[in-house]
């Protein structure tokens, strides 16, 4: 089949052409998801910011929906699918709705953050999407895919992490297992976006070591998504991609996109030893915790290419990171480890949210205090999200059917509009006081969005 998988995304002003590569590199998801898809013999086109960027000539304002209908007649698209955010589901609809104009036997598939946290009843308001696919898509994107060519309708039941409708009836079939063996599926391509790129190749890319999170910060919606404990590549496995990817795509920045990269701490440090024996010359990026690094972690993460590190502090106030379930570590720790990492030349990022429940002007305080002590070289500043299942979820205003209307984009945890505006305020504050030139900012800057939101 002729599929279309599209990573929806805000409309963005672009300034400069090199930046907006390293900044927005290809969406891991639906080029993963591509590479697997093509196994089957269907026939993948991606779109993403990136590959937008590209195919218009390095037009300033990226917008995905320019130029889509012509791209559905030309590749002759008959199924879309899409990696959904609850933040991007209104563009999503957006882009469903000019999907079905020019074609409305076209079938739209839902996957990602959204649909699983949010689940079947999506289908009940938005008639535009014919599937969901709930978890991990691997297996059940393929296996949907594969029944829709065949016709063979009967099948869909029998098909995990799946909701679609049948005669008027919503149908959500039984959960998918967790994928334990990640090494089984094919290597990210990139060809797509080679015959557009500057020089024929791309500069950075995300690859994915572990899936998941060991830990259980409670606003959070990682638990949710993934349910099992942390799953692992062998190590093997991931110095085959980024030979393969340095070798036929000449990538020189590679942004590790594991949620917590130096956990295990003793797999970590295996993996950048024997990626430093490979003679390999990228830079590398990652984001960690502080409770999960030491010197012979940063040390080996320097000689591999490691060229800056984000740690996810989220407040400079110990009784609040208690309340959020950070709870392993103290304010000394950050100190620490966050003098070791620039001793080492590696750049220092810093993730911090606000609006947290109970948070006061002295915990606020704290914050900055702490980041005057360390300097960073860069940080995030963003307002407490809710995400649906979180501890933060139930102690919330809101309900499931909020995520299923169409009047929001983001659900801070804060409601009043007043004091919304001076956390956006304080947020602004904080990034402009703590952050270095646009141009040296680090690759992950680009998933959380402006100061304003964060974009889970």
């Amino acid at each position: 089949m002729n599929i279309l998988l599209i990573h929806p995304d805000f409309r963005r002003n672009i300034e400069i052409r090199d930046y907006w590569e390293g900044f927005n590199p290809p969406s891991l998801v639906v080029n993963y998801l591509a590479s697997i898809l093509k196994q089957y013999n269907h026939r993948v086109v991606v779109l993403d910011s990136l590959f937008q960027f590209f195919r218009t000539g390095f037009k300033r304002e990226v917008d995905l929906s320019d130029g889509l209908e012509d791209m559905i007649k030309e590749e002759k698209i008959e199924v879309v699918g899409m990696s959904v955010t609850s933040p991007s589901r209104l563009i999503a609809l957006n882009l469903a709705s000019v999907i079905k104009r020019v074609n409305p036997q076209i079938k739209i598939i839902w996957g990602g953050p959204h649909p699983t946290l949010v689940g079947e009843r999506i289908l009940e308001y938005e008639p535009l999407i014919d599937f969901l696919i709930l978890g991990e898509g691997e297996d059940n994107l393929p296996d949907l895919v594969n029944a829709l060519e065949e016709r063979d309708f009967k099948r869909l039941e029998k098909i995990g992490g799946l909701a679609f409708r049948r005669n008027g009836e919503i149908i959500r079939t039984h959960d998918n297992l967790s994928i334990q063996d990640l090494d089984i599926y094919p290597f990210t391509v990139y060809d797509q976006y080679i015959k557009f790129a500057p020089q024929k190749s791309l500069t950075t890319v995300s690859i994915t070591t572990v899936r998941g999170c060991p830990f259980y910060c409670n606003y959070c919606g990682s638990k949710v998504i993934y349910k099992s404990k942390s799953r692992m590549r062998s190590i093997e496995n991931v110095i085959q991609e980024i030979k393969y990817l340095a070798e036929e795509h000449k990538i020189k920045r590679i942004l590790f996109n594991d949620e917590t990269f130096s956990f295990p701490l003793d797999r970590a440090k295996a993996l950048l030893r024997a990626l430093s024996g490979e003679n390999i010359h990228l830079e590398l990026e990652c984001q960690t915790r502080f409770d999960v690094v030491d010197n012979e972690f940063l040390k080996c993460f320097k000689q591999a290419g490691g060229r800056s590190i984000f740690f996810g502090m989220e407040s400079g106030s110990e009784r609040i990171r208690e309340l959020m379930g950070k709870i392993s570590y103290i304010n000394n720790k950050v100190v620490e480890i966050s003098q070791l990492v620039k001793k080492h030349g590696i750049r220092l990022g810093i993730h911090t949210m606000f609006g947290y429940p109970t948070e006061t002007p002295e915990d606020i305080r704290k914050t900055e205090e702490i980041l005057e002590k360390v300097k960073p070289h860069e940080i995030t500043a963003h307002i407490t999200h809710v995400h649906p299942g979180t501890k933060v979820y139930k102690n919330s205003e809101y309900t499931i059917e909020d995520w299923l209307k169409r009047d929001r984009d983001f659900f801070p945890y804060e409601t009043s509009a007043r004091k919304l505006r001076e956390l956006r305020r304080i947020c602004n504050y904080f990034e402009q006081r703590f952050t270095s030139k646009r141009t040296e900012r680090s690759g992950f800057l680009r998933d959380f969005g402006s100061a304003i939101e964060v974009v889970y």
